[in-house]
């Protein structure tokens, strides 16, 4: 309950353009949530969803501080929660299909189209498996790795025929 109300208050302190304040609170919230997984026992661990919602927070920071223009800051926060959903939830684990995806669109929007591509790809796979081809989600995720092929191949004249 605190690191949930804790991340939602750097949230909306965020939305709200109180950087500094949201900053502190984001550093934290992520130091608190290391310790709580390394000082977790049976009694004092978060519970599983718990954890979710948590790592979901963490995420929509990452995206807000992207919006905001700090996209170094939303990158380290996006790569560490992924790393944490992996580690907590697993690798093929539909939330963290979700973040994989979502550090994509980030990589894709700062220009790196060779790592988003292969996120893009890693996200598609995943989602096909966990959930299926019709899936929404899955579908984002092809639409997203379309998305970045068109643009490298825009990127990338084709050679004179001659």
């Amino acid at each position: 309950e605190t690191l949930a109300s804790l991340a939602n208050l750097a949230l909306l302190l965020l939305v709200s353009r109180k950087l500094e304040e949201a900053d502190m609170l984001r550093l934290r919230l992520l130091c608190s949530l290391a310790a709580a997984e390394v000082n977790a026992d049976a009694y004092s661990a978060p519970s599983f969803s718990t954890w979710q919602h948590l790592l979901r927070v963490v995420n929509n920071l990452a995206v807000m501080l992207k919006v905001s223009g700090r996209s170094e800051d939303a990158e380290a926060l996006q790569r560490w929660e992924l790393g944490a959903c992996e580690a907590r939830l697993g690798l093929e684990h539909p939330e963290t299909l979700t973040s994989v995806a979502n550090l994509a669109l980030l990589m894709d929007s700062l220009g790196h189209l060779d790592e988003a591509e292969a996120l893009h790809r890693r996200a598609v796979v995943g989602r096909e498996a966990a959930l299926g081809t019709s899936h929404p989600a899955t579908g984002r995720s092809l639409s997203g790795l379309a998305e970045v092929q068109r643009r490298r191949a825009a990127e990338c004249p084709e050679p004179n025929a001659a």
